[in-house]
């Protein structure tokens, strides 16, 4: 079910806000249930959250969710 599946991932990414692989999966079930905007700003909290933090860039997974959700019709 995917709204129990995007709680999970909420949950999860609330307890550790740099937990990619959380936000990859709350950004796919964002997408599945046509909240396109929802995905956009979890990708840039996430992103900005792994920039200041601890330097990095958003991995692959949600380069291709970011990317998908710009794109998407």
């Amino acid at each position: 079910d995917l709204l129990l599946a995007q709680e999970i991932a909420g949950q999860l990414q609330r307890s550790d806000p740099l937990h990619e692989g959380a936000a990859a999966i709350f950004m796919h079930t964002q997408l599945a249930l046509q909240d396109r905007v929802g995905a956009l700003r979890t990708y840039h909290s996430i992103a900005g959250l792994l920039r200041d933090e601890i330097g990095v860039e958003p991995g692959g997974d949600l380069q291709t969710l970011y990317e998908a959700a710009l794109f998407e019709d």
